[in-house]
């Protein structure tokens, strides 16, 4: 009876061990793997409410300096009212640099609320030296003008007689026409502010 007793005791503590196991241990781990899951994704939220907060603490420094530049950024745009400052001021700047010029500029939209870029282009004739006077000129003025695209051609031309020496083929006059003008087209915007 003694052995039998014996085995009973191996068999209860095996069915003793595996009640344990299977209601205490089991559950407990499984609790255990979902801590770490929830552990893990938390530490991910967290490292992403942390870059977020750089990324704030980063754009708050930006903004910073922008706003220091707020003023100057607002005198480079103009106020709906000075489209005829803005014509008159490159009818000056053409002119002081003798070229021949001709602007076009869509109208206003109605009731404008916010800064608008409007199209302008500009056709000027004249030499290299004035065409680039005038440009540099531009670009010096108090206003931004972004300029897109320009395009460069040949202007009107001048004729010329030459006539050949008394040993080249007949002396009949030949006429020559030779450009010293340039044709450039200026296409871009301008930025107005109501």
């Amino acid at each position: 009876m003694k052995k039998y007793f014996h085995q009973f005791q191996i068999i209860g503590f095996v069915l003793l061990f595996a009640v344990v196991t299977w209601f205490v241990v089991l559950p407990v781990s499984n609790d255990i793997v979902d801590l770490r899951k929830n552990i893990f994704q938390q530490r991910e939220e967290l490292e992403k409410i942390y870059l977020r907060g750089q990324l704030l603490k980063k754009m708050q420094v930006q903004l910073k300096d922008i706003e220091e530049d707020i003023p100057s950024v607002e005198s480079a745009i103009l106020p709906v009212g000075k489209r005829l400052y803005l014509i008159t001021a490159l009818e000056n700047i053409a002119s002081d640099n003798k070229l021949k010029q001709e602007i076009s500029m869509d109208d206003f939209p109605e009731n404008i609320s916010k800064i608008t870029a409007l199209p302008i282009n500009v056709k000027l004739n004249g030499t290299f030296n004035d065409l680039l006077r005038y440009i540099i000129d531009v670009e010096r003025m108090d206003f931004y003008i972004n300029w897109q695209t320009i395009s460069i051609g040949s202007g009107i031309g001048t004729k010329r007689t030459i006539r050949r020496g008394p040993n080249l083929a007949p002396s009949a006059p030949e006429s020559i026409t030779e450009n010293k003008s340039i044709q450039i087209t200026l296409s871009g915007q301008v930025y107005w502010r109501p």
